[in-house]
């Protein structure tokens, strides 16, 4: 995977692409609990968020607040650890408390990028969509830019078998907004994509703009669409639905 245009900027999204477009389909995983597990990091933090605000707070509400501040946010000017200090502030931490975790997460994050590994069978997956013609992509609606992630993925070894890598740019109509843009980079409709996650409120908000979305990995409430217990399903889950995702 290689930066064959610059980063695009105001409404457009983030890209990077090197594979032509292809007649079919193109599908979209997101990169954070599809392609890898982010739910150790953040079980972490909420058990720091929980001693430390000295409050019940169960995790599928610290989960929520937090993709869903993220999604909001997008790239803000203050960066991914801004928006972490203003969710632990949300969660009533008091500021030497948010100082001092912010201090320990910096470190602790370092080490997990740099250890993290795509989840058993996403590599060979995308291998074997590519040769099925279908045009893959990862993106990245939290916490990261395109320069950063395209490292994450080499590390992962994933560049290899990807065509392109989007970040959302946090534009001003939301991520709602962002989607018929993504389309229009690949040449084709919102309803030529299949976004895949693992989160509602991302799955909602494509949704939304006429995407063709599938949740995964026991996909938590709030998601009444088409679901898979495990991405190695998707396969099967295509060839059963063709003009679904073609739409």
């Amino acid at each position: 995977m290689t930066i064959t245009s610059p980063v695009c900027q105001g409404p457009a999204p983030a890209v990077v692409t090197d594979r032509a477009a292809a007649a079919g389909p193109a599908i979209l995983l997101e990169f954070s609990g599809v392609v890898c597990d982010d739910s150790l990091w953040k079980r972490w933090l909420w058990r720091l968020v929980v001693k430390a605000a000295r409050r019940t707070l169960d995790y599928a509400t610290f989960e929520g607040l937090w993709n869903e501040r993220l999604r909001e946010a997008g790239r803000p000017a203050g960066g991914y650890w801004d928006v972490l200090g203003a969710v632990l502030a949300e969660c009533g931490l008091r500021s030497a408390d948010i100082e001092e975790l912010l201090l320990a997460a910096k470190s602790l994050r370092r080490m997990w990028d740099e250890s993290q590994r795509p989840l058993p069978g996403v590599r060979p997956l995308l291998a074997l969509l590519r040769q099925k013609s279908y045009v893959t992509a990862i993106l990245s609606l939290e916490g990261w830019d395109v320069p950063a992630l395209r490292d994450q993925l080499s590390r992962m070894k994933l560049d290899e078998v990807c065509d392109h890598l989007f970040v959302w740019p946090g534009t001003p109509g939301g991520l709602s907004s962002w989607w018929p843009t993504v389309a229009e980079h690949l040449g084709r409709s919102c309803r030529q994509l299949l976004f895949i996650s693992s989160r509602p409120c991302n799955l909602r908000s494509a949704a939304e703009s006429g995407v063709t979305c599938l949740g995964v990995h026991a996909c938590a409430g709030g998601w009444d669409g088409p679901k898979l217990g495990d991405l190695m399903e998707l396969p099967s889950w295509l060839a059963a639905r063709p003009l679904r995702v073609a739409g």
